[in-house]
């Protein structure tokens, strides 16, 4: 706990960076724990949240630019340089052709959101819109972490319990959103 009170939003932006970055890093986990911080009136909530989304929205360029350059050798990247299974690859992949330049957005929170930015890049879509619908797609992620962390206190137990206690209801609700988003989408290009 020193190092989040001595840090705070250092440890934010760093944190955020690095997930951002598709490296296997637990973000969330300092988030609720600087949420802490939060609560002690040494952080703003507002702050933080707007700094973990630019930390993470520039350090998501990083996988952007490779899969933007490397095209062909992506795979071979994925599987060999940060060990992503095959399995997963052809999630991000299935997943980023189904729902488009708006998979960027609504991934995030899912297990395949940080490597949604390689397929980004390989689809070359256009860098300010990738920069856009990432920084609002981890916007209500870095808000429910850190709210978390300041209403547990940064207890990570309590934390966890709330998390699979509200699990299916808060799921639900998000796939709702994601239905409905989808909905409206397609019914706008049938009028075209």
């Amino acid at each position: 706990m020193d190092f989040f009170n001595k840090y705070g939003y250092l440890a934010i932006i760093i944190s955020s960076a690095l997930e951002g970055a598709s490296l296997p890093f637990p973000g969330f986990v300092v988030l609720i724990m600087t949420g802490h911080n939060v609560y002690m009136g040494k952080l703003n909530l507002f702050y933080g949240v707007i700094l973990g989304g630019i930390a993470y929205s520039i350090a998501a360029l990083i996988p952007y630019f490779i899969g933007k350059y490397i095209k062909d050798g992506l795979y071979r990247f994925l599987q060999t340089k940060l060990k992503v299974p095959s399995k997963k690859i052809d999630a991000v992949e299935k997943f980023f052709h189904k729902y488009g330049e708006f998979s960027v957005f609504i991934s995030r929170p899912l297990l395949i959101g940080n490597y949604i930015s390689y397929f980004a890049g390989l689809a070359n879509i256009n860098i300010i819109k990738f920069i856009l619908l990432t920084f609002f797609g981890i916007l209500p992620w870095n808000l429910l972490y850190l709210y978390l962390g300041y209403y547990f206190k940064g207890n990570l137990d309590q934390t966890s319990l709330f998390l699979k206690k509200y699990n299916l209801p808060i799921t639900i609700i998000i796939l709702f959103v994601i239905i409905v988003f989808i909905s409206i989408k397609r019914n706008k290009d049938k009028d075209y």
